[in-house]
């Protein structure tokens, strides 16, 4: 807890540090349907561990960033910094499908939690341990988006989706959520 508080802290003197530059937000999607890129309004963000790119995100958007994790220990962690800069986290573990899985968690502050097994995993990363595994539900992407109620949802054209293994798996329940505009 203390590792992650000074990794926290580090990341906000880093990104003071770019703010002290005066550098505008560079942060741009590339329009699908042409060749033009737009700026980035808001940030959905899947797989987002503690929420260390908050004060990032919000010189860009502000408070339209929503960020989803699905390890309970870690999202609150998340929900402290998200809300520094009025943005939100929450606890929400997002697949292919509806279920209740066995989510694995890392000793590396979650970094490297999954719902898959560690595999190959642990013989390119022999320091990184399983330290614990917890039973999560799981929900799909689409199930999920469906539910939310109009407005709650801020308007995001930027998605990122880092689940350890798993991006097809939420990817491939989206498509039906995502549109370009």
């Amino acid at each position: 807890m203390k590792l992650i508080q000074t990794l926290v802290s580090l990341i906000l003197v880093i990104t003071k540090t770019i703010e002290s530059l005066d550098i505008p937000c560079a942060l741009t999607a590339r329009n699908p349907t042409d060749t033009s890129m737009t700026p980035v309004r808001g940030i959905l963000h899947i797989g987002a561990n503690a929420g260390a790119e908050a004060n990032i995100y919000s010189i860009c958007v502000g408070a339209n960033v929503l960020f989803i994790e699905c390890d309970p220990g870690v999202a609150e962690l998340c929900m402290i910094n998200a809300a520094k800069y009025g943005q939100r986290c929450v606890n929400l573990c997002l697949s292919n499908e509806s279920a209740t899985r066995k989510f694995n968690i890392a000793d590396n502050l979650g970094m490297s939690s999954s719902l898959l097994d560690f595999g190959d995993h642990k013989h390119l990363y022999p320091d990184v341990m399983m330290a614990a595994s917890l039973p999560v539900v799981t929900q799909r992407y689409d199930d999920w988006h469906r539910g939310i109620p109009r407005g709650l949802l801020p308007e995001m054209n930027l998605l990122t989706v880092d689940v350890q293994g798993m991006e097809y798996e939420v990817l491939q329940v989206s498509y039906g959520c995502l549109t370009t505009s």
